[in-house]
């Protein structure tokens, strides 16, 4: 029986969540970069493999139809992507990554790599694989 909520895994795991989110986003604005965690998110995707639809990077961050709209017009008002008309539906467009926003990610990985160490403080490398370990196989519990 649960006793706490706080202390159970689905509140931890939120909550390290919202602070490590809100961390980047400062981390971020400390360094002179207007850009969100989750703008970052579909950056990423887009990184990995340019040229998605936008309801493929809804499907790849695991966001719904609107909040793609509102993070695809927010990163192309900043010059980081661009849509462009599908090839073969009309009713869709292609999103891709500008030159700004191919270049940026040289910019941002150490920013996300020194909040990472400083999430990561004290915490033995044997441990955080333990814990990826764990998340891993609460997350394949989960699918």
């Amino acid at each position: 029986m649960i006793k706490d909520l706080n202390e159970t895994t689905g509140y931890k795991i939120r909550n390290v969540s919202l602070l490590l989110v809100n961390k980047i986003n400062h981390n971020f604005i400390k360094e002179g970069f207007d850009i969100t965690a989750e703008q970052l998110k579909m950056l990423v995707v887009l990184w990995n493999e340019d040229g998605k639809t936008q309801n493929e990077l809804g499907e790849s961050v695991g966001k719904f139809k609107t909040s793609v709209t509102k993070l695809v017009d927010g990163l192309e008002k900043r010059k980081l992507i661009q849509r462009a008309p599908h090839p073969t539906d009309r009713r869709s467009n292609m999103i891709y990554l500008t030159q700004l926003g191919k270049n940026i990610k040289k910019q941002l990985i150490p920013i996300i790599e020194r909040t990472l160490e400083e999430a990561h403080k004290n915490i033995s490398n044997e441990k955080l694989i333990a814990f990826h370990e764990v998340l891993n196989q609460i997350e394949e519990n989960l699918i």
